[in-house]
């Protein structure tokens, strides 16, 4: 304990006046020989003791009240000296809320206000004093790699910091505030979370404490504290733009692409016809309207052909509310293709007066379906067979993606062949057949799970000729990017065709379970599995259970059949193209013609600055990454002056839903953390003051005191009344 007013400490010594007064006013005995005195000596014995015992203990609580009102007058505190002046050096650790929910409220936002708090409370500390500042969305971490001294420069950066950085990682940016506490320098350590405590990121099942700051709260080297600074007011309304989904999952030059919108009311106001538009390469192209009540989410769809490959831009806007402007706008960066070559190697190749006669005859006219039957319309897949035994490097040339259609089996210069083309970034598919060799491709092709391919070849399933051991592909949903299309039945129905043999594809019993990369697309009704795939390097393979012919199934006869090997096709030659539209902080990756390489490369950022890149050569193409991706919106890729390549970096829609947590739950959350909470800046100032100088205990004095003097009236009335 010390005391803010020392000098009035020594207002203790106020204890000498009662004593003084004591001695001053003691009786003065004269003495009298009286013969009878004798006799009452015992009783004067006696009643001298009791009064003098009486008289002590009045003149110990007339003493103790002045010196209770001295103490409380010092103004006495419950902490160290150290930090008695309220100036020392301490460490403090600002976890800020960047979420782009706190933009809400556009000059009024709760993010306007949580930087300003944050550059106060760095401003108020001492010099010398250590602060890290944590951001909680985005890439989520310190804007420096170490705390630092040079408060300024913090202050300058946080200034310059604007919201709409997606979703608050509450846990994580917790748990990294905590490891910095941990590693500060000097015994007062704070950490100052300032945030709108939003339901979706402070809520749920989301445990906010991290084990960081567990670890900080349980160790008994230093005292610390932890303070939640709610800023800013809840607003209820707001409508957004959830997603925009795409009808195909490779785009090409003259295919009609749906766009299906999704929009979302997140409060309670009614939008009864709500206007939707799209702009592609900032042309109008469409609009569409909806009715939205409260809570409700609805679609706008939009049908688009693109006439020209390369990199185009989607627009999506609608006219809704003001409350949080950015989640009225979705951009998408989308490539569209002109031509994707793929090599069919034929391992059962037709006879001339009957091409589709051959392993390959159906999957070639499946994939480039227009070559014969529309001159006025293209297809977007170049199909070219080769028979197995003229498969060779140069029969690869520019295939984006390689068919391997009932071949027996490769030699080893062929298979490390195809090893480096996947490898590189190429994509395979396999389809098996009756005059495949399952020994060879297990040993050659899988290798215990090293090789190519994704799962072994196990037993031959089904029976040409017993319908009753025939099966069908689950028409399930499926999530496989290759056959999402299927999800929609009017692109036809897997489970139209009947299977009639297939092989068993299973992984080595001998390798354990999380060994295996391979991921299962579809499956049949037998439990077999259909489509397998596996990543390898930077590139892909694709397995089939089945033939691509009719031998082994009614596929090539069905509708479905066109539509699933384009899918196919597609997805194995495109499945190594970087994405175009990417969340904060993840990486911009293009995969662009080695011709390209040597030229200059920039991207210029949603602010519009231009940074230098350098296109590395990976053998097959050149390669572009670009890493600073902390800006939401548009991207461009320029190489030279022909190449340029958009990419979108945006954020989920989460944070749309603007409700907080309530007081009762901020309240809870405080308590599992052993927090306080504070909704200003004068609020946490005067609580950083409370701790600083310790807590005040001068009222207990004061009522001490008060409880002496009462005291001394009680036992002044009782011992009068007994003499």
């Amino acid at each position: 304990m010390t005391f803010l007013n020392v000098a009035l400490i020594t207002g203790v010594l106020a204890f000498n006046i009662p004593l003084i007064i004591h001695l001053l006013n003691r009786s003065k005995f004269k003495t009298v020989k009286w013969g009878a005195m004798h006799l009452l000596a015992p009783v004067v014995r006696t009643n001298r003791k009791r009064i003098r015992l009486e008289q002590l203990l009045l003149l110990l609580v007339r003493a103790m009240i002045p010196v209770m009102l001295a103490l409380a007058m010092a103004g006495p505190v419950l902490t160290g000296c150290q930090d008695l002046a309220g100036g020392s050096r301490s460490s403090l650790v600002v976890v800020l809320d960047n979420s782009y929910s706190m933009s809400a409220g556009g000059a009024n936002a709760s993010f306007n206000q949580a930087r300003d708090t944050a550059m106060n409370i760095i401003r108020d500390l001492r010099d010398g004093s250590d602060v890290s500042v944590i951001l909680m969305a985005g890439r989520s971490g310190a804007m420096l790699d170490e705390p630092s001294t040079r408060t300024s420069l913090l202050t300058d950066e946080i200034k310059r910091l604007t919201a709409a950085y997606g979703r608050a990682d509450a846990p994580s940016s917790l748990q990294i505030g905590g490891s910095h506490v941990a590693r500060m320098k000097q015994p007062k350590r704070d950490m100052v979370v300032i945030s709108d405590f939003q339901r979706v990121s402070w809520g749920g099942e989301a445990a906010p404490l991290g084990p960081g700051v567990v670890d900080w709260k349980k160790s008994k080297d230093f005292s610390g504290s932890l303070t939640f600074v709610h800023v800013g007011k809840e607003i209820t309304d707001n409508v957004a733009i959830v997603d925009v989904s795409l009808s195909r999952s490779v785009v090409g030059v003259g295919q009609k692409v749906m766009l299906r919108v999704h929009v979302k009311n997140f409060g309670q106001r009614q939008y009864p016809s709500l206007r939707v538009y799209l702009d592609v390469d900032g042309q109008r192209r469409g609009v569409s309207e909806l009715s939205l009540g409260p809570g409700e989410d609805g679609q706008a769809i939009f049908s688009h052909e693109f006439d020209t490959p390369g990199s185009h831009l989607i627009h999506i806007s609608a006219d809704a509310d003001s409350t949080l402007k950015e989640d009225n706008d979705y951009l998408a960066a989308i490539h569209v293709v002109d031509r994707i070559p793929v090599l069919l190697v034929d391992g059962d190749p037709a006879p001339a007066n009957d091409p589709l006669a051959g392993e390959t005859g159906f999957l070639s006219v499946a994939l480039q379906p227009y070559r014969s039957n529309s001159p006025q319309l293209s297809d977007f897949l170049s199909a070219r067979t080769v028979p197995a035994a003229q498969f060779n490097a140069e029969a690869i040339g520019d295939a984006r993606a390689i068919v391997l259609a009932n071949v027996t089996r490769l030699s080893e210069e062929h298979v490390r062949l195809l090893e480096g083309y996947v490898q590189a970034g190429g994509g395979l598919v396999i389809f098996p057949g009756s005059k495949v060799d399952r020994d060879w491709y297990n040993d050659a092709v899988y290798r215990k799970g090293a090789g190519l391919l994704p799962l072994r070849l196990g037993d031959l399933r089904g029976d040409l000729k017993d319908a009753t051991r025939h099966t069908t592909i689950i028409a399930q949903q499926f999530t496989h990017p290759s056959l999402t299309l299927f999800n929609d039945r009017r692109n036809g129905n897997l489970g139209s065709a009947s299977i009639w043999q297939w092989f068993r594809l299973e992984a080595d019993a001998s390798l354990p379970a999380t060994a295996s990369k391979a991921t299962i697309a579809a499956r049949f009704d037998s439990g077999d599995a259909f489509l397998v795939e596996k990543p390898f390097g930077d590139g892909s393979v694709l397995l089939c259970a089945t033939a691509c012919d009719g031998d082994w199934s009614s596929l090539p006869v069905r509708q479905v059949y066109v539509p699933l090997m384009q899918q196919i096709g597609a997805y194995a030659a495109m499945r190594v193209e970087p994405p175009r539209n990417v969340q904060v902080g993840q990486p911009l990756v293009a995969h662009l013609p080695l011709s390209l390489l040597g030229q200059r490369a920039t991207t210029t950022d949603p602010s519009g600055k231009r940074h230098n890149i350098t296109l590395e050569d990976r053998g097959t193409y050149a390669f572009a990454e670009f890493r600073s991706t902390q800006q939401l919106g548009l991207y461009v890729l320029d190489v030279g002056t022909d190449s340029r390549t958009h990419f979108v970096v945006s954020s989920p829609r989460e944070e749309s839903d603007l409700r907080q947590l309530s007081s009762d739950e901020l309240q809870s959350l405080a308590e599992a953390t052993g927090a306080d909470i504070v909704h200003s800046l004068d609020e946490y100032r005067e609580l950083d003051r409370t701790r600083r100088h310790g807590r005040p205990v001068w009222h207990y004095f004061f009522w001490a005191m008060l409880g002496l003097f009462f005291t001394e009236m009680f036992l002044q009335q009782r011992f009068s009344g007994k003499r």
